[in-house]
């Protein structure tokens, strides 16, 4: 099984960052795709720079030493580190620091204490069914509970599963559920990092779109545009 794969540069500019705007109008790293059997990426595109001030940039290929040049356009500080996908108001955007990966079985209890923040009235389960559960989520084929870890101690979490399809040239997609960053580290770009996270996995599987429910509060809807999610439909859903 192969996947594609995305070689994105890092180019500083007096200190600022180029970031290209994709066609979802969407701000990233400027990047290409490298093919099978290719040994070089070649990086496409224009970036905007802030006022329109036209400045070139050089993208160099490793083995020629030499590339297109890029229209320079919008940039941002490095020490902001910014989001890509344009979170960069209200605190989205501020560092993250905390490492993103799957978790790890003995982890269970540090997911348990944060989804007890996103529904504290849930019922407590017993240690055997909550272990049962547990391990039968780990082992649901295309499933990964990703969680944010931040000097050894898992500061978010996330759930996320991809399901095949018979539409859209059976390609599968991803469904996202259970989002949440422990109360004393929100702000500082872990939720972002964990959306980062899940939807490289579903580029990585091929999946078609990343989907998604919110709670209706306009703040939890600017959290996801601003990580790149778009409200392009109504969504229901059946209390059980």
């Amino acid at each position: 099984m192969t996947f594609p794969v995305s070689v994105k540069a890092v180019v500083e500019v007096d200190g600022r960052v180029p970031l290209l705007r994709n066609k979802r109008a969407e701000w990233e790293l400027p990047g290409g795709p490298l093919e099978l059997g290719q040994r070089r990426a070649v990086v496409r595109g224009r970036v905007a720079r802030g006022g329109g001030d036209a400045r070139g940039l050089q993208a160099v290929d490793p083995s020629s030493r030499s590339g297109p040049t890029l229209s320079a356009a919008t940039s941002v500080p490095v020490r902001e580190r910014r989001s890509l996908r344009g979170a960069t108001s209200r605190g989205y955007g501020a560092p993250m620091t905390a490492v993103v990966r799957a978790a790890r079985p003995e982890e269970l209890r540090d997911v348990l204490e944060l989804l007890a923040e996103l529904n504290p009235d849930d019922p407590r389960l017993s240690a055997a069914e909550t272990a049962r559960t547990w391990r039968r989520m780990r082992e649901q084929p295309g499933r990964c509970v990703l969680v944010a870890v931040e000097d050894g101690r898992v500061i978010g979490t996330a759930d996320c599963i991809v399901l095949e399809n018979l539409t859209r040239s059976a390609r599968p997609y991803m469904l996202v559920e259970n989002v949440v960053v422990h109360a004393d580290h929100r702000r500082r770009g872990t939720g972002a990092g964990l959306l980062r996270a899940a939807v490289e996995r579903a580029r990585s599987a091929a999946c078609y779109k990343v989907q998604l429910l919110a709670d209706d509060t306009p703040a939890n809807h600017r959290f996801y545009e601003s990580c790149g999610l778009q409200p392009t439909a109504q969504g229901f859903k059946q209390r059980l």
